[in-house]
């Protein structure tokens, strides 16, 4: 564990502890893609009514209860035109849990997994406590995954590939070929693909979804994970969800009740009331979204030298003109202008940080309205124009101390 890097939105946010009575403006948080606004009101009292349940005070069953499987076998059955089973679907403690677990069913140290970079931090963070190296797959400037190069990097080592659609940090939605392209690959390979879709249900077109779970060998390969906390706001109660093959589920089984031995009962409940019942709620929340992402992207036409690399679900991934490291960025925005945003350099490797110069920042917006948004980048202005004036005179190894 010493050889993995600290948790990075903890190291952001006790940046903000160390500054915070020398801010000058009310602090907006831009580090976290965690919904502030609690739960609706029908899915607040369904965990109330289930606390009166002396079963959900007690251990349940490793992989959860067997209604909550059936409904999320029903569901994504719907959702991907699939002939998914309930006994190849199994619930987590989070989708961190549940990518823990599909990676320790595939991998062990020595062995190599393949990652696309900029890449979710937790990811990293994982793969280097277990001793799997990881094989950096540097994305193109479009943010996606190149398949030509996976297919020069492989090597016998390789045990799986990760891939996450939409993406986290950047954003990006993956295109159904590329992900039909990286399955072609995968069982030619005869490894496993792990498809983490957490934010799949704030995808910019609902009939958008891939068609992996269609394909008749899709057993054989494909590992799928998903989160219910950002759908229904229950990210404290930790639920997630994973879907692979009957023999892998029972292998995952064993990590599980290692671990957590049972998914948290409260929250399995919330998630079965959600998947009854909030579908029209869940919908409003992607339009919501949507709606913020194009106010972002029209206010951001107010700072011509920044770009926008690529948004979608809860994030941009943003490139600023600033030629100083995204730590230092970061450290500066906060002190000046009052915002929290992640460091690119927190989510890239080294390859990656040579191509995008390591000037690049994850802003997550999903929770902030279209006034704060726009509040956002008029702080974002004022900061270039602080920048120039106080920084930029300084010589340039004095801003990297």
């Amino acid at each position: 564990m010493v050889n993995s890097s600290a948790p990075p939105i903890e190291e952001m946010l006790a940046l903000y502890e160390k500054n915070r009575n020398s801010l000058d403006l009310p602090l907006l948080d831009l580090s976290q893609a965690a919904p502030s606004a609690a739960p609706p009101k029908s899915l607040q009292r369904a965990i109330i009514e289930s606390l009166g349940k002396p079963e959900n005070h007690r251990y349940g069953a490793i992989l959860g209860k067997i209604e909550l499987r059936e409904a999320i076998t029903k569901r994504w059955n719907e959702l991907y035109k699939s002939n998914i089973f309930y006994t190849e679907v199994g619930v987590t403690a989070g989708c961190n849990q549940a990518f823990c677990a599909s990676v320790n069913s595939v991998a062990s140290a020595g062995d190599s997994v393949m990652v696309p970079f900029p890449c979710y931090f937790n990811h990293k963070m994982w793969l280097d406590m277990q001793g799997i190296n990881i094989i950096e797959l540097p994305c193109s400037k479009d943010l996606l995954p190149d398949i030509k190069v996976a297919r020069e990097l492989f090597s016998q080592s390789v045990k799986a590939i990760v891939l996450v659609t939409p993406n986290n940090p950047t954003g990006k939605e993956y295109p159904d070929k590329l992900l039909q392209e990286f399955a072609d690959l995968v069982k030619e390979k005869n490894i496993s693909l792990i498809l983490d879709e957490t934010y799949r249900d704030f995808i910019s077109d609902p009939c958008l979804h891939h068609t992996l779970l269609q394909r008749t060998d899709w057993r054989d390969w494909l590992i799928h994970l998903y989160s219910f906390s950002k759908a229904y706001r229950i990210t404290g109660h930790r639920i997630g969800a994973f879907v692979t093959n009957s023999y892998r589920t029972k292998q995952i089984e064993k990590f599980l009740d290692a671990t957590t031995i049972c998914p948290n009962q409260l929250g399995q409940e919330a998630a079965l009331h959600g998947l009854k019942h909030l579908s029209k709620f869940l919908e409003r929340e992607r339009l919501t979204i949507i709606q913020r992402k194009n106010t972002l992207s029209v206010a951001m036409k107010e700072l011509p030298d920044w770009k926008i690399l690529s948004s979608g679900a809860f994030f941009a991934y943003v490139k600023y003109p600033m030629n100083i490291s995204s730590i230092k960025f970061s450290e500066l925005l906060l002190k000046e202008v009052s915002l929290l945003v992640v460091p690119g350099s927190m989510f890239e490797s080294k390859t990656s940080m040579k191509l995008h110069r390591d000037q690049t920042f994850r802003l997550a917006f999903a929770n902030v309205k279209k006034i704060n948004l726009e509040t956002v980048v008029d702080r974002l202005k004022t900061f270039e124009g602080l920048f120039y004036e106080k920084y930029c005179v300084q010589p340039e190894s004095s801003l990297e101390r």
